[in-house]
């Protein structure tokens, strides 16, 4: 009876140690199997079946070069492929990388080439604390980046091109319901988006650094609707050769105010207004701004605002 309780107790724990997820997971498009423990020596093949081997709070790292597949991201981790590692995720339909997770987690998405040749979204970010995106590209797809909800959006030194949404669909989108959608853009660039960012119901979006160029209607919108304000703060951006308007606000004023505030930036090439304000929407200029060459510099009442 003794010899059979001690084989049950260690039978346990070599059954216990065969589902042991990991705190640091791997996975690799040369010698990865979605059949192995995602460990650095035996990789696994996918981000999906790799993220459902990893602890919260925990990594997920690219070894090689290769296509890794859609996947999704329930929990607090980090998805990266390091600088010279090609991680591409093509998605023929639906998103490439959707996000809901706890409403505390953090989810880091780095080094990641997303290809989206369907209707869906790049990355959709429905569910959780924050999500940092960084050195990341984003190509097609109805939205490069959505954010649906009263969390934190960071972009950094990424690149957005070639999304065809219309509407409130655009290279990076933003609202929520209730609360605030909070969205930090900094060091990106846009090329030939549908349209560039969008601030839409009760979302405040700070954009600096950034290019767009050649978008195929407005590169920068803030919006309102559902008695919601938005808000988005431009430093040291350049538009260029929008088809339609640069920046436009466009707001229902029995229903809130699109608000922009704009520092230190060039507007040019724009196919209709460089800065355009319309139907109640707000916007302020520091008046150290480049609005030239456009087919019309500025339209509607531009407020000034001073420095502090």
């Amino acid at each position: 009876m003794r010899v059979f309780r001690i084989a049950a107790v260690v039978a346990f724990f070599c059954a216990d140690g065969l589902f042991a997820q990991n705190t640091r997971s791997f996975v690799s498009a040369v010698s990865g199997s979605d059949t192995n423990n995602c460990t650095r020596p035996t990789p696994c093949r996918t981000f999906n079946v790799a993220l459902s081997m990893t602890n919260a709070g925990g990594e997920v790292i690219a070894l090689e070069s290769g296509g890794y597949g859609p996947f999704s991201v329930t929990k607090a981790v980090s998805i990266e492929s390091p600088a010279g590692i090609y991680a591409g995720l093509g998605a023929t339909t639906g998103d490439a990388i959707s996000v809901n997770a706890g409403a505390s987690d953090h989810v880091t998405l780095r080094g990641l080439t997303i290809v989206v040749s369907s209707t869906g979204n790049g990355i959709n970010f429905f569910g959780g604390g924050q999500l940092v995106v960084q050195r990341c590209s984003v190509r097609g797809g109805s939205s490069g980046v959505i954010l649906n909800g009263a969390m934190n959006l960071t972009v950094l030194d990424s690149s957005i091109s070639d999304t065809i949404g219309l509407g409130f669909d655009a290279a990076i989108t933003a609202s929520a319901a209730s609360g605030a959608a909070r969205v930090t853009v900094e060091g990106c660039s846009f090329s030939g988006n549908q349209n560039g960012i969008v601030a839409a119901s009760r979302s405040l979006i700070m954009l600096s650094n950034s290019s767009f160029e050649s978008t195929l209607h407005t590169a920068a919108y803030a919006s309102s609707g559902d008695n919601s304000n938005s808000i988005m703060v431009i430093e040291n951006c350049r538009f260029s050769h929008s088809v339609f308007d640069a920046i436009e606000t466009n707001s229902n004023v029995s229903q809130g105010f699109g608000t922009v505030y704009i520092s230190n930036s060039t507007i040019t090439g724009s196919g209709n207004v460089g800065l355009q304000q319309s139907n109640g929407g707000v916007i302020y200029s520091r008046g150290n701004n480049t609005i030239q060459g456009n087919t019309i510099d500025t339209f509607g009442t531009i407020n000034p605002f001073a420095g502090k």
